[in-house]
C-alpha cells in the first residue's frame, strides 16, 4: 500500500514527485550555465582591454590634432622610410605635449565605434579639412619639448638595445659615441632607408671631405665608385680599426675569392699572409692599376731596400734594371720559394726568357756537378 501523510491525507511518493520537478524547473541547464559564464567572461575581457587603451587612445588623439597645426609633416608619410611612432600618431613618443588639450578622454563608446581618430571634433578641435600651417595657426600657450634630450632620446627611450651593444666595440663613429643620431638621421620621414638625410655617399663625405680627392684618381674602387660605403664600414661602431666589417683579409676575400684561393699556397708575401692589403693597395682610389698605393718598383723597394740597392751595380739583368719585379715574382702567393713563377731546380725559371739556351746548356755540360768548390761549376748544376 501507498503510503500516506496522515495529517494533509496526501500520498507522500506523490509529495516527492512534486518537489523534484518543482526543483528541476527551478535549476539552470548546464548548457546555458556554461553559455552564461562564457559570456561574462568575454564581456570582462573587453572591459578590461578598453580600460586599458583608453590612455594610447587619447595619446593618438592628441597626436593626429597635431597635424592640424603642423601640416607641412603629413607629406611625410609617403616616404619611402617612415619612423614608426611617426606612423602611429604617436607624437607623445618623443615630445611633450602642448597646444589646447583639445581632446581630453575618449569615451568607450567612440572606441567601440573606431572614432577615437579622425572625426572627433569636440571641444573646438580643426577638422583636417581646415587644417592650417604651423605659421598660421594659433600661438599654443606653452612649447613642445622633447621628452628627454636629444642625447638621451634615441639610446635610452627606444634603441637602448642596439646602443648598449654598440658602445661596447672598440671603435666608434663619432657621433654616434656622443649620441648625435640627428646627425645622420631624420626623426619623422626620409626617402633613404634608415631614415637617413641624404644617400650613403654625400652623407659620409659631409663629415669626410678629404675622403672625396679620390674621386678623381685613375683606378676607383668599385664600391666606393658607387657610393656604397657601407659595403665596407660599419655605420656606428666596430671591433676593426676604420670602423671596417671585418677584417681586411676576410673583407677583402669575400669579393676576391680567385686571390683567396692563393692562401692554400705554401709561399706567401708576409702583408698578404697577415691581410694587411691597404699595405699595398689603396681601398678607395689610385693613379695605379690594381689600386696600388705606388708604381712598381716603388712599392717593392718599400719592404726590399737590399734589392734596391742593386741598382748600382753595373750589370743588372735586364727585367731587374726595367723594374720588372713581376716578371719572375708573383704578388701574393706561390708554390715557389721567394714568390718565383717557376722553381730554380732544373733553371726552369730561367728557361722562362731563356727556353733557346737549355740544349746549349745541356750539351756543353755545365749541368754536371764535376766539383761543386770550382768557381767555374755551378753548384748542383744551377
Amino acid at each position: 500500500m501507498a503510503d500516506f501523510d496522515d495529517e494533509a491525507g496526501h500520498n507522500i511518493e506523490e509529495l516527492v514527485g512534486v518537489e523534484e520537478e518543482e526543483r528541476k524547473r527551478r535549476s539552470i541547464p548546464p548548457l546555458l550555465l556554461f553559455a552564461l559564464l562564457a559570456g561574462a567572461a568575454v564581456a570582462a575581457g573587453l572591459i578590461a582591454y578598453l580600460w586599458n587603451e583608453v590612455p594610447s587612445a587619447v595619446e593618438r588623439t592628441k597626436s593626429r590634432d597635431c597635424l592640424t597645426c603642423h601640416v607641412e609633416l603629413i607629406p611625410d608619410f609617403s616616404r619611402e622610410s617612415v619612423h614608426q611612432p611617426f606612423v602611429d600618431l604617436n607624437c607623445m613618443n618623443c615630445h611633450t605635449e602642448h597646444g589646447l588639450d583639445l581632446v581630453k578622454y575618449v569615451t568607450i563608446t567612440e572606441k567601440l565605434w573606431g572614432r577615437m581618430i579622425g572625426q572627433i571634433e569636440k571641444d573646438g578641435a580643426i577638422p583636417r579639412n581646415k587644417a592650417v600651417s604651423s605659421a598660421k595657426a594659433p600661438r599654443p600657450p606653452k612649447i613642445s619639448k622633447l621628452i628627454v634630450s636629444p642625447e638621451a632620446l634615441c639610446a635610452d627611450e627606444c634603441h637602448g638595445d642596439l646602443v648598449s651593444m654598440e658602445t661596447k666595440k672598440t671603435y666608434q663613429m663619432k657621433p654616434f659615441k656622443r649620441n648625435r643620431c640627428m646627425s645622420c638621421h631624420k626623426p619623422h620621414a626620409s626617402n633613404q632607408s634608415y631614415l637617413l638625410n641624404a644617400p650613403i655617399k654625400p652623407l659620409c663625405l659631409s663629415c669626410h671631405p678629404e675622403i672625396s680627392k679620390y674621386y678623381q684618381k685613375t683606378y676607383i674602387h668599385r664600391p666606393f665608385a658607387a657610393g656604397d660605403c657601407t659595403s665596407c664600414h660599419r655605420a656606428h661602431a666596430s671591433n676593426v680599426q676604420g670602423l671596417l666589417r671585418r677584417n681586411p683579409l676576410i673583407l677583402c676575400m669575400g669579393c676576391h675569392p680567385s686571390v683567396a684561393t692563393q692562401m692554400k699556397l705554401p709561399t706567401k708575401m708576409e702583408p698578404f699572409e697577415k691581410g694587411n692589403c691597404p699595405s699595398c693597395h689603396n681601398p678607395h682610389a689610385a693613379d695605379y692599376k690594381k689600386l696600388l698605393v705606388k708604381s712598381l718598383p716603388t712599392l717593392c723597394w718599400d719592404c726590399h731596400k737590399k734589392i734596391e740597392k742593386l741598382q748600382t751595380k753595373p750589370v743588372q739583368m735586364p727585367p731587374f734594371r726595367q723594374g720588372l719585379c713581376l716578371g719572375c715574382h708573383r704578388v701574393h702567393a706561390s708554390e715557389n720559394q721567394k714568390l718565383l713563377l717557376a722553381p730554380l731546380e732544373n733553371n726552369e725559371l730561367c728557361y722562362l726568357c731563356h727556353e733557346t739556351y737549355r740544349t746549349n746548356y745541356l750539351s756543353i755540360g755545365h749541368n754536371r756537378v764535376v766539383n761543386n768548390g770550382s768557381r767555374y761549376q755551378p753548384e748542383s748544376g744551377i
